[in-house]
C-alpha cells in the first residue's frame, strides 16, 4: 500500500475499530486473561453467579368464593356448644 492509500484508509479503520469495539471488548479481556496466565501472573476472578430473585408474594385470587360467607368458624363454634 502506498502512504496516500494508508492515509485515506486509516480514518475509516479507526472508525471501524471503535465502532465494534464494544462487541469485541469481552474477546479481548479473555485473549488478556489467557496470555496473563501463560505468562504465570494472577488470573482474575470470575464473575459471581447472578442470584435468583426471592419469590413474590402469592397475588391475591381474582375470583370471589359465592360460599366464602356460608361458613364462618365462629358459627361452627356456636352450634358445638
Amino acid at each position: 500500500m502506498t502512504a496516500g492509500e494508508v492515509e485515506r484508509r486509516w480514518g475509516r479503520d479507526r472508525a471501524s475499530l471503535a465502532a465494534c469495539a464494544g462487541r469485541h471488548a469481552a474477546l479481548a479481556a479473555w485473549r488478556r486473561n489467557r496470555d496473563a496466565g501463560f505468562a504465570g501472573e494472577a488470573l482474575p476472578e470470575p464473575p459471581k453467579e447472578p442470584e435468583e430473585p426471592a419469590p413474590a408474594a402469592p397475588a391475591a385470587s381474582a375470583f370471589r368464593n359465592p360460599f366464602a360467607g356460608l361458613f364462618r368458624p365462629e358459627d361452627a363454634q356456636r352450634e358445638e356448644r
